[in-house]
């Protein structure tokens, strides 16, 4: 199930297929309860194999209190893009980003610390997940969830004194 959903999402990226493309072309060919499935966990806004692992786990623990992880979401500072984060609740401040072996390189090791300096100083969180992180499933998922409440309080705080800064 996991590849299949991994496989629509790449195509639902890339090629703008929607969920209902699937569905039609699966039609008379794929077990229609599966598909079903399938389209239903997918999303357009995954960059690879691993982003959609990552948004699986987030998402079912981040709908035990209710709330849901948006995909590619945009980080700006004055005017400008300083990264998107691949999972992004926004209300909490709480960001997920998958890095992969490109992200071992010294250069880009520089720009993300940068990018993690400039999302902390803006109150954000960011977790940035490795795909050995992945063994555990399990206690990734608890981090996320812990990450996800801690962001909620912090929301209600925010809201609370006013202080709910865009």
């Amino acid at each position: 199930m996991l590849r299949a959903v991994q496989v629509v999402d790449r195509f639902r990226r890339v090629l703008g297929v929607t969920g209902d493309d699937v569905v039609w072309a699966g039609k008379n060919r794929l077990d229609r309860r599966l598909l079903a499935q399938v389209v239903g966990l997918s999303s357009a806004g995954m960059d690879s194999p691993p982003e959609t692992i990552l948004r699986l786990i987030a998402n079912r623990a981040a709908a035990t209190v209710g709330m849901r992880f948006t995909p590619q979401v945009p980080f700006r500072q004055k005017g400008r893009t300083v990264t998107v984060l691949d999972l992004a609740i926004e209300e909490c401040r709480l960001g997920l980003m998958f890095d992969g072996a490109q992200h071992w390189d010294k250069a880009r090791r520089e720009k993300d610390a940068r990018i993690n300096v400039a999302l902390e100083r803006s109150g954000w969180r960011v977790l940035r997940v490795s795909h050995g992180m992945f063994e555990d499933a399990d206690q990734l998922s608890r981090l996320i969830l812990d990450l996800v409440t801690d962001g909620v309080q912090g929301a209600k705080v925010r809201a609370a004194t006013g202080r709910l800064q865009g």
